[in-house]
């Protein structure tokens, strides 16, 4: 059973159709979709406000404590723990191809017990450090990237010279797998600690889920066929988390803590 599942924020509720048709454009269409609210906001003070009218087969499920973006499959591990399925989570402010859980699928059949995903970036766009003990073979970033995707990676804490491409020209190994771009996992992918508070690290999901994979020993694999651009539209632009300093860190500062706690804490990425 393959279950896609995401969250999203109240300035992007109204937004949320064009996310919703992507999917139903799938050709491969999943067995759910599940969308999962905190009862309250940390970004949004006051009651969340009420959801647009959703298509019948979205599920909606909601959690105490936000979780920040990662509650688009934190909730999710847990709820299916034990479970042999596949977890598809996403963005809610990008429309995916329609090929894009069929290829998602097809990659999982060649690499059981990976992790799978088509967009992402290896340790070095965040620190430089050299490293030992590297998985083999590596994705080979893709030479080919949009000037407005390299500026905003920048602006994110992204160093534009370094492999944090959009997509791949050889697949392989990644140590940073991007949500945006569409993550398969299983509920067993991640290590027990994934469930625990992230404290300052909660913006930067990416790091904070890729870590826990590496501690549990899961590959990330990174698929390299041609695929479509993610166009960058008006709703990437709402409330984007990466202009957001948290607790005074701006997110390139976020980026390289969470790095270098998870080195420190599990060992991994040295």
């Amino acid at each position: 059973m393959l279950v896609v599942s995401f969250t999203t924020i109240p300035p992007r509720f109204k937004h949320l159709g064009r996310f919703f048709a992507s999917l139903e454009a799938q050709t491969s269409r999943p067995d759910r979709v599940e969308l999962t609210l905190p009862r309250s906001y940390r970004r949004y003070p006051g009651a969340r406000p009420d959801l647009p009218p959703l298509p019948d087969w979205i599920e909606v499920f909601e959690v105490d404590h936000d979780l920040g973006p990662s509650t688009k499959i934190i909730p999710a591990l847990r709820r299916w723990q034990g479970r042999d399925i596949d977890l598809l989570y996403c963005d809610d402010d990008k429309s995916y191809d329609p090929g894009w859980v069929a290829r998602m699928c097809d990659a999982r059949m060649r690499k059981p017990g990976h992790i799978i995903c088509e967009r992402g970036c290896d340790i070095t766009a965040i620190d430089p450090s050299e490293r030992t003990g590297i998985a083999e073979p590596r994705a080979v970033p893709s030479r080919e990237r949009r000037v407005s995707e390299t500026t905003l990676w920048h602006d994110s804490g992204y160093r534009p010279a370094s492999p944090f491409a959009r997509s791949f020209d050889a697949e392989g190994y990644l140590d940073i797998m991007f949500g945006f771009g569409g993550v398969l996992a299983r509920p067993d992918s991640f290590h027990d600690d994934v469930f625990e508070d992230p404290g300052v690290l909660w913006p930067v999901d990416d790091i904070w889920l890729s870590g826990m994979a590496a501690a549990k020993g899961t590959g990330v694999w990174a698929t390299a066929e041609p695929l479509p651009s993610l166009v960058l539209s008006e709703v990437d632009r709402v409330d984007p988390l990466y202009l957001m300093a948290s607790d005074g860190l701006a997110r390139k500062d976020l980026n390289w803590l969470g790095v270098a706690w998870f080195r420190d804490a599990y060992g991994i990425w040295s």
